[in-house]
């Protein structure tokens, strides 16, 4: 006996609103593994990224230190060539003072310049002309002066004047 208009239909297990819902939870889970994978590599590729900027920075800064090491190497250099520039400028005034000191009857034959020390080999026509023209400008320069004369054959002298500074002046070798 049948006391509705409609047939009976057999109600199934899982509703259609359950498999939505169930599917709209799947679909949610699914979605999170997946942004939690691509989380998860890119924070493994952030991670070599970064292991790779820190062996950079590392080379970076060894780099840097080399750089600071060649500059302070190249200003300690430029120190010594002025030095040594300004000592090849007093050194060449110097000569040129000595030889500008030297009489023309006078004639050098070696002259020998060290830090405190000036040697002076010649020939003079006399002692006399030596002492007056050249030893008295030499005695005024250095502190200890000393010349020793040989006579030659034709009445003139060979001499050898050695001129000393007690102080450290002088010129850089």
């Amino acid at each position: 006996m049948n006391y509705s208009f409609l047939a009976v239909k057999p109600k199934p297990l899982i509703s259609v609103f359950s498999v939505m819902w169930l599917l709209f939870i799947g679909l949610c889970v699914v979605i999170t593994i997946c942004v939690s994978v691509y989380f998860y590599m890119m924070v493994g590729w952030l991670r070599s990224d970064i292991s790779t900027l820190e062996t950079d920075l590392t080379t970076i800064q060894n780099n840097i230190l080399k750089t600071k090491n060649t500059i302070m190497t190249l200003e300690k250099q430029k120190l010594i060539y002025n030095d040594i520039s300004s000592s090849n400028t007093l050194s060449y005034k110097s000569i040129k003072n000595l030889f500008d000191l030297v009489p023309d009857s006078i004639v050098l034959t070696e002259v020998v310049m060290h830090a405190n020390k000036l040697t002076l080999k010649g020939t003079t026509p006399t002692k006399e002309v030596f002492n007056v023209l050249l030893q008295t400008p030499l005695k005024s320069i250095f502190t200890v002066s000393t010349t020793s004369f040989y006579q030659l054959d034709n009445g003139y002298y060979n001499f050898t004047s050695i001129n000393t500074l007690d102080m450290n002046e002088g010129f850089n070798e």
